[in-house]
């Protein structure tokens, strides 16, 4: 055996050896890289899992929201509607007949006068000739229609006037009529 023949032999074994490293190293590099695809797998199920529970998250408090508005919404029209009729009935008690403002105005004169004893009757300055017909102390106030009717010594005072009737038929029947106006169908 000759120099040249181990020289051969020791770079055969060295070529060897280098050829297994690089396998090794290819096999370990390709081990890495399948775990480090499998963890990059996972992470992305992971997100796309968290992602999902916060956009469905997101829809909810969004749509409960929304419909959270349109409640509001529809409640300030329903709000709106009832003070509409209410403002309509104000403006028909304006318009009624004097026939029919006389007749009203004695019935309310006469509950009144049953309470107590009527020193001074207010009442709305236009009808102030219909109501001393029956009352001699009428004095004219700013309102609509109806009367107070005041006791002598002032400790009584009945408010029959139309604004005050009104104010407390709406929230006596409030409801009563939203529940018409509104029914479901």
């Amino acid at each position: 055996m000759g120099l040249e023949h181990v020289k051969q032999e020791i770079i055969d074994y060295a070529d060897a050896e280098a050829k297994k490293i690089i396998a090794d190293a290819k096999a370990e590099a390709k081990k890495e890289l399948e775990h480090s695809q499998t963890l990059i797998d996972t992470f992305e199920k992971e997100v796309e899992t968290t992602l999902k529970k916060e956009m469905t998250a997101l829809e909810k408090k969004y749509y409960a929201s929304m419909k959270m508005q349109a409640k509001k919404i529809l409640f300030q029209q329903k709000k709106d509607i009832l003070a509409e009729v209410f403002a309509d009935a104000r403006l028909s008690l304006q318009k009624i007949s004097q026939e029919e403002r006389s007749t009203m105005l004695r019935m309310l004169f006469d509950k009144a006068n049953k309470q107590c004893t009527a020193a001074r009757v207010y009442c709305a300055k236009q009808d102030v000739a219909l109501v001393k017909k029956f009352s001699k102390h009428v004095l004219p106030q700013d309102m609509i229609g109806g009367l107070i009717v005041e006791s002598q010594d002032e400790s009584v005072r009945i408010d029959y006037t139309f604004d005050s009737l009104l104010r407390a038929l709406e929230e006596k029947k409030l409801q009563e009529v939203a529940a018409i106006l509104f029914a479901a169908k």
